[in-house]
């Protein structure tokens, strides 16, 4: 079979089944459709008995801005590739174009995303919260290190094993902090990111998680990532999120103008509520950093 050709005019009809791309090297064959990020399609792609999850750029995002979005894609993709391995991090293995279509291979992980679980009734005890966590936090201290900040941590990113394990995925909303160095990274091809699209550009995550400061008129820091972690540590302990609303516009508005209103739950640490409150500061300034979170769990 011919490796498919994608026409000048970007015809993202021919991304189906059969279609065949070349990714570090080796031949691989697009299989069914695995379902949609933030900004791209994921596939599943087979090469003999090799799997691999791979994302394409939605059609809409690259009709919308083509120089644009294609460049905060491949960003996205150059911060997966260049961050170092992690057991909490879902590998990147590289990243390219099939005929003008951008893309990025992934590890492929056979277990339903957090999200998918909670819509299931999924309910965890004060245990499993307290590990999965734990494990969240040391993948957001890696990547805060590096200056990474992540900015779109919800159930949708996650993996949750059946060990209690996160493992945190899509980088579409990631960007970097004023203080990141690119230099410590170890794909030479970051290099080449443009440094005028390291700020939050217009992603502000999903709805009902992002914090009060993703917004396009700000420049976010590492503690944006600590408010939607704040948000699943009451959604994974006690089952809601604190500023539920019927609609995500309603819960952003909440998050904006209105205080969380947070609960205790028999068999969860009474002062898991305080942890909770701090990471839920509207001022960034004001909530603990990925680092000292990690410390307050760890001695619920």
């Amino acid at each position: 079979m011919a490796i498919a050709r994608i026409n000048s005019d970007q015809d993202f009809s021919k991304l189906k089944p059969g279609a065949r791309l070349r990714i570090s090297g080796r031949l691989f064959e697009l299989q069914g459709t695995l379902g949609e990020g933030a900004m791209g399609k994921i596939f599943r792609a087979t090469s003999g008995n090799i799997e691999l999850a791979v994302k394409f750029i939605l059609e809409k995002f690259y009709l919308a801005n083509q120089t644009t979005s294609q460049a905060r894609f491949r960003r996205s993709a150059l911060i997966s590739l260049s961050l170092p391995a992690h057991r909490g991090i879902v590998a990147t293995f590289d990243e390219g174009v099939l005929d003008g279509i951008r893309f990025v291979a992934m590890e492929l992980v056979k277990t339903p995303t957090l999200q998918k679980q909670l819509e299931k009734g999924l309910r965890v005890s004060w245990r499993q919260t307290r590990r999965s966590i734990l494990e969240l936090l040391e993948v957001l201290i890696t990547i805060h290190s590096l200056g990474v900040t992540h900015i779109d941590i919800h159930p949708t990113n996650l993996f949750r094993t059946e060990g209690d394990e996160i493992r945190l995925f899509d980088w579409s909303a990631s960007c970097l902090t004023v203080d990141a160095q690119v230099q410590d990274f170890k794909d030479p091809r970051f290099m080449q990111v443009n440094r005028n699209l390291t700020r939050h550009d217009d992603v502000v995550g999903h709805m009902g998680y992002a914090a009060p400061e993703a917004n396009p008129s700000t420049i976010v820091t590492a503690k944006t990532d600590i408010f939607p972690t704040a948000i699943l540590i009451h959604r994974l302990a006690h089952g809601v999120n604190p500023f539920k609303a019927a609609r995500g516009e309603d819960i952003q508005k909440k998050i904006r103008t209105e205080e969380p209103l947070l609960l205790n739950t028999p068999g969860v640490p009474r002062k898991l509520k305080d942890i909770i409150s701090q990471g839920l500061s509207k001022r960034p300034e004001q909530r603990q950093n990925a680092m000292e979170m990690y410390m307050q769990i760890a001695r619920l």
